[in-house]
Parts: C-alpha cells; structure tokens; sequence
C-alpha cells in the first residue's frame, strides 16, 4: 500500500460526523479533513483550527460542501484534536495539503457569481482525470440531479490545474440546465 493511500486510510479511521451533524465537533483545537464518502470516498479539503466546533458554525467552504450534498455526494467533516502549537498545526496541514492534494484546497471558494456554480445552483462542475495507457486526458463534466437520479454530462475537455471551465463549457452547462427539470 502506498503511503498516499495509507494517509488517505488513516483519515478515513478518524473520529467524523456527518455534515448536517456538524454541530457535534468538539470545541477543540486541531486538524480536520472533508470527505465524500459516497459515491466513492474522496478527500475534498485540508483545515486546521483552534476550535472545531466554532469553525464550522460558518466555514467559508460549506456553500460548496452542501451543494456538493444536494447532487448526491455525502459528506462528512472528520478531525484530529492536537495540543500542539499553531505554527506546528499550521506546517502540518500545509504538509498535508501538499501531499494529498485535496481537491478543493486548491480552488476558488464559490461565492456570488463565481462561474464554477451554475446559475441555477442545481448543478456543479467537476474536472475528471482519465488515464489512457501512460496519459492523463482531462475532462469537464456537469453533474445534475434529474428525475430523482444523479446524472453527469460530459461538456468538453479540459487541462490539469484547471479550477474552472472556459466561458463556452460554463454557457453549454448552463444551457443543459435550462432544458432539464431539476428537483434538487
């Protein structure tokens, strides 16, 4: 087993709730990870904190982590309580956050109009890794709920580090959205 993957296992052990639960943190300092457990389990983001349970009384990212929730993703919030000092908090979670990459350190934080979210709020993009043979394609798809069913649709490719789709994929998503009756 890869270290990556141990790391990721170990997360996956921690303590956690569930996002709606998220008033049952601790009111502890230390680190804390979100995961999408389901459809497959997924680190989405790295923090650290003097206190858990006041941090997400108004997390900066919980827009995105609900929207995440109402397109089928489960989230939950798991943590490690540590008394070490916040500088060491601090090195920690940059260590972890370079090694694991979560996805949604390295993105803009969704707000106003910002062109990742869809104009509907019934929707999200996701750039998809695809290996082919020694390659890795990149690939831009929207994923929607519709007739009670998560649906994804391709849109177009894309490039490594992309954090949002170009301005014509953003337009054909929300195109397909006003075309579909979303029950989100």
């Amino acid at each position: 087993m890869s270290g990556d993957r141990q790391l990721h296992q170990g997360i996956t052990n921690l303590p956690f709730v569930s996002l709606s639960d998220k008033h049952l943190l601790p009111e502890k300092q230390g680190l804390y990870f979100v995961l999408s457990l389901l459809p497959e389990s997924k680190l989405l983001y790295i923090g650290q904190t003097k206190n858990l349970s006041e941090r997400w009384k108004d997390h900066h990212r919980l827009p995105e982590f609900r929207l995440l929730e109402r397109v089928g993703e489960s989230i939950c919030v798991s943590w490690l309580e540590s008394s070490d000092p916040l500088p060491a908090l601090e090195k920690l979670e940059s260590l972890l956050i370079e090694k694991l990459s979560p996805i949604l350190n390295k993105t803009p934080v969704l707000e106003g109009n910002n062109p990742l979210r869809s104009s509907k709020i019934n929707g999200c993009y996701e750039l998809k890794p695809i290996k082919s043979g020694k390659k890795i394609h990149y690939y831009w798809y929207l994923r929607y709920r519709q007739d009670g069913k998560l649906r994804s649709k391709y849109l177009g490719k894309g490039s490594e580090g992309e954090t949002v789709p170009s301005p014509k994929l953003r337009d054909k998503g929300n195109q397909l959205l006003d075309r579909t009756k979303s029950d989100i």
